[in-house]
């Protein structure tokens, strides 16, 4: 599977930790997304484990991936995010299935970000785009990436 460099330029991320406070992302952070392109409906993300980023204020955000274990073979899926389309390039998608798992900075708990839009420049990422997103957790708290005040988008690398 082919996977894409997210960078983090200053300003971009404003990470909302469990309580609502915000922690300002490191200028030029990457971690990786990885993406499987079933097709031209069906194109899914997923961040491997092992992953972190640093804010400004001194914390660590870790990413921690969650799995799925099917009943029926006891094998593990992670909670991949899609399906988005090639064919809708540039598009806002809304409430996409999957989750993004990041660790609580400050109480260590894991907050299930759920997209609730998502825009890539280039679904599959054939080459290099963008992508904004706005981001829900089971605790009431809104996160926008990029943060308003820095505008844009966040630039993703091409999947090789």
């Amino acid at each position: 599977m082919p996977n894409s460099t997210v960078t983090i330029d200053t300003g971009e991320w404003v990470y909302v930790d469990r309580f609502g406070s915000p922690h300002t992302v490191t200028d030029a952070q990457t971690f990786t997304l990885t993406v499987t392109d079933g097709g031209a409906s069906t194109v899914e993300y997923n961040i491997p484990l092992a992953q972190e980023v640093t804010t400004t204020d001194g914390y660590t955000l870790v990413f921690r991936p969650e799995t799925t274990i099917s009943q029926v073979n006891n094998a593990g899926s992670f909670h991949t995010i899609g399906y988005l389309t090639d064919a809708g390039q540039g598009s806002v998608f809304h409430d996409r299935r999957g989750e993004l798992c990041i660790a609580c900075p400050v109480s260590h708990t894991v907050q299930r970000w759920r997209i609730a839009k998502i825009t890539p420049s280039d679904a599959d990422f054939a080459s290099a785009g963008t992508v904004t997103m706005t981001l829900e957790d089971q605790f009431g708290n809104v996160m926008v990436m990029p943060a308003p005040a820095a505008g844009g988008s966040i630039t993703v690398g091409q999947a090789s």
